[in-house]
Formats: structure tokens, sequence, C-alpha cells
């Protein structure tokens, strides 16, 4: 899904870059889209107010050129 995605907003709608901001608990996601090539871009310390205290933000971006250069590589990730 995640490749689609970024398809449609490289291909379709020519963007020339993407960003998502991850709550530091939430691993998972931050390491799906570091694999499908994000960068870290930074980290907004104790930016989200939580029931036990506070939680960093990690801001991710990929630019549509990094998207070109890794796009082949992350096609045949996905196909094996």
């Amino acid at each position: 899904m995640e490749f689609l995605a970024l398809e449609y907003v490289f291909n379709v709608l020519k963007l020339n870059k993407i960003y998502c901001e991850v709550l530091d608990f939430n691993t998972p996601v931050i390491n799906l889209h570091k694999k499908f090539g994000f960068k870290e871009e930074g980290v907004f310390r104790a930016q989200h107010k939580t029931e036990t205290g506070y939680s960093d933000i990690y801001r991710l971006g990929m630019l549509s050129l990094e998207w070109n250069e890794n796009r082949e590589a992350m096609l045949a990730r996905i196909n094996r």
C-alpha cells in the first residue's frame, strides 16, 4: 500500500516532497516509512502530551528525486 501511495504522490500529483509526523512509541510505522526511503528530518522533543507524560514526534520526509532514485529497488523488494 505504501508503494502505491508514493507512486500516486510523486507520479500522478507530481509533488516535490511528502512528509509525515509519527509519535515516538509507534516504531513499527517509523520503521515502515524508513524501509520505503523516508529520511528522518527532525524530532520534536516532548511535543505530545500523553496520560503518563510527553512523547516525541518524529518528522520523516522524502523528496521526489529520492523516490525516483530508489523506486526500482523498492519494487523489486515488493515482488520477491
